[in-house]
């Protein structure tokens, strides 16, 4: 069994492994429900199954709750999502996650992982962190190093997270990178300019 709440919204893993959620959940989003008011806020508890596709859902052990999502875990180690998924927070690709929002649970790529076995996860404001059997990954929004991958935006896929050296050596590599990037370009630029001269 496991519990997690975000603002208004609280997410439930029975005994028997099911994810039980109620409440309103992702902002002007609502989890929905057919018997619930014309608000889409919920009477009463909504159990989920199945997924989007009318295929049954596996038992859940583990969940964490953001504002705007949240990821539980099934039995096999297996991550699924919850809620938005905007700025990469399930490690999707764009097209996948661009103003999308899931109202059921649906499978995290477990590529980035290694296909490793994810243990337990965390959910920030449009971040998440999962702990695996090969260590520690994080994808989404990280202007202020929350994904432990400084100097980089936003993670589109789960990364592993570096701390402390490795952060600030990374920080400095993609920075270079860049700069280095960039006066190329200027470079070749020039040099297509000189030749037109």
């Amino acid at each position: 069994m496991s519990v997690s709440s975000s603002e208004n919204c609280l997410f439930y893993i029975d005994e028997r492994g099911g994810l039980i959620v109620t409440g309103s959940f992702g902002g002007n989003k609502q989890i929905a429900d057919e018997n619930a008011s014309k608000s889409k806020r919920f009477k009463h508890i909504n159990v989920y199954s199945k997924d989007k596709d009318n295929n049954e859902l596996p038992q859940f052990s583990f969940i964490s709750a953001a504002s705007k999502h949240a990821i539980a875990i099934d039995f096999s180690g297996q991550a699924w999502i919850i809620g938005s998924l905007k700025n990469g927070v399930g490690g999707f690709d764009e097209s996948t996650c661009a103003n999308k929002f899931s109202f059921v649970p649906m499978p995290i790529p477990m590529s980035p992982f290694h296909h490793a076995k994810v243990l337990l996860t965390a959910c920030g404001t449009d971040f998440s962190i999962a702990l695996t059997t090969l260590g520690v990954y994080a994808c989404g929004v990280s202007n202020f190093g929350q994904c432990g991958c400084l100097g980089v935006e936003t993670l589109r896929e789960f990364t592993p997270v570096m701390f402390g050296a490795r952060a600030h050596a990374h920080a400095h590599a993609h920075t270079h990178a860049h700069a280095h990037a960039h006066a190329h370009a200027h470079a070749n630029a020039n040099a297509h300019a000189h030749a037109h001269a």
